[in-house]
């Protein structure tokens, strides 16, 4: 069960990175 939230948690993680990187690209 913990290597799952681990595995959801790495996810969730390279979903949000890019668009971190898209809106801190952006000038706001």
């Amino acid at each position: 069960m913990h290597s799952l939230w681990v595995y959801v948690q790495r996810i969730r993680l390279r979903s949000i990175s890019p668009v971190q990187l898209s809106l801190g690209a952006l000038p706001l």
